[in-house]
């Protein structure tokens, strides 16, 4: 039986909510399922805006599923764990190489700091960054500082919001 492609995004939507639901670590309050959902939502958004094909916006909402999966194994560099994830998962879903390579593409676009090199590329690294232009902004940056700190990496919230916040905003002008 030949499903469409929307049946299979369906299908694999379900079976990275669960992984994530189930693998990720507890110390991560951020990178969590509920931003997957979010990141997968806005390319959709994005990718309308942007004009770009009906293809292309499938191919950016099944590396927005898998761009944090690689939180699974490890924290630091999970993006090239989640493209490994995803090279082992796609292809018994029907994608071909050339796809499986550019979902990788847009899976290691989402590494910071983002480099870009196309459209695809632009918007998943913007809909990653969504949070920073909402009206739950300090609450989810608190949740990555929060996070950070777990994993090692503290920052006061004095030394985040004042020093760290306007880097990042230069990082994406």
């Amino acid at each position: 039986v030949i499903m469409d492609r929307n049946e299979v995004i369906t299908q694999l939507e379900t079976l990275v909510i669960n992984r994530l639901n189930n693998e990720l670590p507890q110390n991560l309050y951020y990178h969590v399922t509920a931003h997957t959902e979010d990141i997968y939502k806005r390319v959709q958004y994005y990718g309308r805006k942007e004009g770009l094909t009906e293809h292309e916006i499938n191919l950016l909402k099944v590396a927005a599923l898998f761009h944090d999966m690689g939180f699974i194994e490890q924290y630091d560099k999970n993006e090239p764990i989640g493209a490994r994830i995803a090279s082992e998962t796609l292809p018994e879903y029907g994608f071909s190489e050339e796809e499986i390579a550019e979902i990788n593409k847009l899976i290691m676009a989402t590494q910071m700091p983002h480099k870009v090199n196309s459209l695809s590329e632009k918007t998943i690294a913007d809909a990653d960054m969504d949070n920073l232009g909402r009206g739950d902004f300090y609450i989810q940056t608190e949740y990555l500082r929060l996070e950070l700190k777990e994993n090692g990496i503290e920052i006061s919230p004095r030394q985040w919001y004042h020093d760290n916040l306007p880097k990042l905003f230069d990082m994406h002008t």
